[in-house]
């Protein structure tokens, strides 16, 4: 055999052991070998054919969460007929993670594997897949997801930990959990448990509205031991010359809401400098809020205006959180990324833009966003005896601001309202005194 012949013979023989040592896909047959197998090297299937397949990988629950870090892993349950060449986790903000994007290589190519996730952002919701590849390609596991720890200090107690601008100096509060209320017998001031929570009334009719059960706020009086959650323009419990100046009080005559040291005797004054004390928190302790006076206040009428329709970004989104209709307050940080939300900044909308159930409810509070639901309103109404009406309850949202406007064309002067309601533009407006609103309190971030 000539020299050429028995190099070719060695090449040939050499590529034939390495083809049959390695793994085959499925479009690619390896015909070697015989039908008897055995010591005659024939291999599996009469061929020694290995057929390679996509592995399997499952996503491990992920643990030790921190503000930029999280354990994450998964195993390999199967792989697919062919060695694993690489395994780990892919994540992203995104849906769908993959190794187009972040991901990190485990230790280990088979079993269980884990792996540490580094430089995440605080306080944002990622997803992760466990993923393996192997020579028919990369198998992904299930989504699993995280939100990392926010390094923000924690909110004062009583306050959801959003932030908010209230002016362009950047001067910012945290928004109370819950509605402003009040029960005469105890003396008790505290917020409603949850943001949706309102007590509502019944009206001439006897309807009852709200979601608080045995409260309707309904001939209330310094016996009534039912909450209260509607209140006359400073009718926080501290005289101001109001002839109806306790929260229990509640009377159509401007004197109610104006102060009779001021009816014709003066200028108009806001809640706010020599009147402060009138105003809901600045005088009384809240029960659950700190339990301290002056912890407190509610937002002015230029606050309530730059908080709804000057600041950047998203402001605010019109909802229905556990079957309540309201609107959403968006702080100052808030990502798009963080949750799909419809209509963000539109006047033009439904109520029920977003749906939001009570597990998603709890990732956007967690993100500090605040939910005021649509009370209503209420006035005196003397048709049947009741002291309150209500109106419009689940269509509107009316909060007290803490200024007033001195309306020339007017004797009385006119409160500032902040008012949301279906198919209208969240605003700040003046309206007539004798009207009872809901209290949302803000307190100053330090």
């Amino acid at each position: 055999m000539s020299k050429f012949k028995r190099i070719a013979s060695i090449l040939m023989l050499a590529a034939a052991v390495v083809f049959a040592a390695g793994c085959t896909k499925p479009d690619e047959p390896n015909n070697g070998g015989n039908n008897n197998g055995g010591n005659n090297g024939g291999g599996n299937n009469g061929g020694g054919e290995t057929i390679v397949e996509l592995p399997q990988v499952m996503t491990s629950a992920v643990s030790n969460v921190t503000t930029t870090e999280a354990t994450c892993g998964g195993s390999i349950l199967s792989n697919g007929g062919c060695t694993i060449s690489e395994c780990g986790v892919c994540w992203s903000t995104d849906a769908t993670p993959t190794v187009d994007g972040d991901y990190a290589t485990a230790s280990v190519t088979s079993g269980t594997f884990t792996v540490t996730v580094q430089n995440l952002t605080p306080n944002t919701a990622y997803n992760v897949r466990a993923y393996a590849k192997n020579e028919a390609g990369i198998a992904y596991g299930t989504l699993v997801s995280f939100i990392t720890l926010d390094d923000s200090p924690a909110a004062p107690e009583g306050a959801v930990k959003g932030k908010f601008s209230i002016n362009a100096g950047g001067k910012q509060v945290y928004f109370s959990h819950g509605n402003l209320q009040y029960q005469a017998t105890t003396n008790t001031w505290r917020f409603a448990d949850q943001q949706w929570n309102y007590v509502g009334g019944s009206d001439c009719y006897g309807v009852h509205y709200g979601n608080v059960a045995g409260s309707s706020n309904s001939f209330v009086s310094s016996t009534y031991n039912g909450w209260i959650d509607y209140f006359g323009f400073g009718t926080s419990g501290w005289d101001n010359g109001n002839i109806y100046y306790h929260p229990y009080d509640i009377g159509s005559e401007a004197t109610s809401w104006q102060g009779e040291i001021n009816f014709g005797f003066g200028p108009l004054a806001d809640l706010t400098g020599d009147f402060a004390n009138a105003d809901w928190g600045v005088y009384n302790a809240i029960s659950n809020g700190g339990s301290r006076p002056g912890m407190w206040r509610t937002l002015t009428q230029q606050e309530w205006e730059y908080v709804l329709n000057e600041r950047n970004g998203s402001r605010f989104a019109f909802a229905k959180v556990n079957e309540v209709y309201g609107f959403l307050l968006l702080p100052d940080d808030w990502s798009t990324s963080t949750y799909n939300l419809n209509n963000i900044n539109s006047t033009e909308c439904p109520l029920d833009a977003n749906v939001i159930s009570l597990s998603a409810w709890a990732t956007l509070e967690a993100k500090g966003v605040v939910f005021l639901p649509c009370g209503g309103w209420s006035n005196y109404c003397t048709e049947f005896g009741y002291q309150v009406e209500v109106k419009c309850p689940g269509t509107g949202a009316m909060y007290w601001t803490s200024s007033y406007w001195n309306n020339p064309d007017s004797p009385w002067g006119q409160p500032y309202i902040m008012e949301a309601s279906y198919g209208g533009s969240p605003g700040v407006f003046t309206d007539v005194g004798i009207y009872l609103c809901q209290v949302r309190l803000v307190q100053e971030v330090e």
